[in-house]
């Protein structure tokens, strides 16, 4: 498993000039493999997490998906869900009501 450390820094300017400094720092895996070649796709852990519960559940809806991950809520699960189709790892297969996710890494 290969990691990598996200640093964030955030710089905020009141409207009277004043500016704080904010960041965050974490750790993502960058390591998947698509159509037999080794690419490297950076993903978050929230993503690795929707992928992984719909490897058991691929027929989950975004309700569904975002009451069993804790966190996350149904807006955030439809971005992760359209990033990660972005990305050519997830797609969705037949309708909206009665289809279901296939992960195509």
């Amino acid at each position: 498993m290969l990691l990598m450390l996200v640093l964030e820094i955030y710089v905020f300017i009141d409207p009277g000039g004043e500016c704080w400094l904010g960041g965050a720092a974490h750790e993502e895996e960058v390591l998947f493999e698509i159509s037999g070649q080794k690419t490297a796709q950076k993903t978050t852990r929230k993503q690795r997490e929707i992928l992984e519960f719909l490897k058991k559940h691929p027929d989950a809806s975004r309700e569904e998906i975002a009451s069993n991950l804790s966190g996350i809520s149904e807006s955030g699960v439809k971005y992760n869900l359209k990033v990660l189709q972005t990305k050519g790892l997830l797609r969705r297969l037949g309708p909206d009501k009665g289809g279901h996710w296939e992960i195509t890494k």
